[in-house]
C-alpha cells in the first residue's frame, strides 16, 4: 500500500529538513511512500531547500500556498494531492523513528481499524505533561472520546474515511485534530500504539506563553462542544481535574464561555452543570472535613 505523509510547515526550514531526512532513513522503501510538504507561505528558504531535496528524492512533493495561518486548510491541501491509501500526519518539528511508518501501517490489515494514534515523546517538561498523559488513557475499556489527544504530530488514517467525512473542518484553527478523530470514530476504531513513535523537539516557550497556547485551544473547545456535545461532555468530565491543575478551573470555564461569544455559538452548557455542581459540592465537603480535622488536632 502507498502511504502519503503530510507535513504542514511555515518558516521552519531547519527542523523541517531534519524531519524529512529522518523519514527518509526509515525501514520502508522510498517507493512505498510519498512525502507531501504543505507550505503555508513560508518566507524563509523552505522552498529552495525542498526543491533541492526533490532533485534527489522523487518521493517528495511540494505544495506552496498563500499564508493562511489555518493548519486545517493547509492539511486539506495535502490531502487533496495525496495518492496513498493511508495518510500519515506529522509536524515540521518532529523526528519519527526508523520504524515509524512500518509500525503505523501494520494495523490497517485489520478492517475495523480506521486510524492509529502514535506516541509523542519529548524531553521538555511542559510539552511532556501535555502529550505524555495520552499514553495511559487509551484502552479498550475507555471511551475513545473521553480524553484529549489525537495530535496530528503523529496520526495515521485511512484516506477513504477522511474523504468520506470531507477532510478537516477549516472553521477550527486549533482542535481540528480532536474534531476529525471524533468524526473518524464513526467509521471504525482508532488505536494507540506506543511503538509508532516520534520525538517532538522542545518548543522554546516560557510557562506563560505555553499557558496562552493552551487557552487558545480551550477557546476552540466551544466549537467542539457545539459540534460534538455528548462526546465533549465525556471528555470534559474526565479531563476536568487535569485542566484545572494546568489552567485553573475558572480560566478553563472562562475560555469556554469566551469561545462561545467569539464564534457566536451556543453550546449546551446546561449539560455540564450537574457535573460541576457535584464536583464543587464534593470539594466543599472535603474542605470542611480538612478544616474540622485541623481544628480537632490543634485542640486535642
Amino acid at each position: 500500500m502507498l502511504i502519503s505523509v503530510i507535513i504542514p510547515t511555515y518558516n521552519r526550514e531547519v527542523s523541517l529538513i531534519r524531519t524529512i531526512k529522518n523519514i527518509l532513513k526509515g525501514k520502508i522503501p522510498e517507493n512505498d511512500y510519498e512525502i507531501i510538504v504543505c507550505d503555508d507561505g513560508s518566507t524563509d528558504n523552505t522552498k529552495i531547500l525542498i526543491k533541492d531535496l526533490m532533485k534527489v528524492h522523487s518521493s517528495i512533493k511540494y505544495i506552496q500556498l498563500t499564508h493562511t495561518g489555518n493548519p486545517a486548510k493547509v492539511r486539506n491541501a495535502g490531502l487533496k494531492k495525496a495518492k496513498g491509501t493511508i495518510i500519515a500526519f506529522t509536524d515540521n518539528d518532529t523526528l519519527p523513528n526508523e520504524e515509524w511508518l512500518m509500525n503505523g501501517i501494520k494495523h490497517f490489515t485489520n478492517k475495523d481499524i480506521a486510524g492509529v494514534e502514535g506516541y509523542i515523546c519529548t524531553d521538555k517538561l511542559l510539552i511532556r505533561n501535555w502529550y505524555a498523559p495520552v499514553k495511559d488513557r487509551r484502552s479498550e475499556k475507555d471511551n475513545p472520546h473521553s480524553w484529549y489527544g489525537y495530535f496530528l504530530a503523529n496520526m495515521f488514517y485511512k484516506k477513504e474515511i477522511l474523504e468520506k467525512i470531507g477532510g478537516f473542518d477549516e472553521s477550527f484553527i486549533t482542535n481540528e485534530d480532536i474534531d476529525i478523530a471524533w468524526r473518524v470514530l464513526s467509521f471504525g476504531k482508532i488505536i494507540f500504539d506506543e511503538d509508532v513513535s516520534v520525538f517532538h523537539y522542545p518548543v522554546k516557550k516560557e510557562r506563560k506563553e505555553f499557558l496562552s497556547f493552551l487557552k487558545d485551544r480551550r477557546i476552540y473547545d466551544a466549537l467542539l462542544f457545539k459540534k460534538h456535545s455528548d462526546n465533549f461532555v465525556r471528555m470534559f468530565k474526565r479531563t476536568f481535574n487535569y485542566q484545572r491543575k494546568i489552567l485553573g478551573a475558572v480560566n478553563y470555564i472562562f475560555c469556554l464561555v469566551k469561545g462561545a461569544f467569539i464564534f457566536k455559538v451556543l453550546p449546551p452548557f446546561y449539560k455540564l452543570l450537574p457535573f460541576l455542581f457535584k464536583y464543587y459540592l464534593n470539594e466543599l465537603i472535603f474542605s470542611f472535613i480538612r478544616i474540622k480535622n485541623r481544628i480537632k488536632r490543634k485542640y486535642s
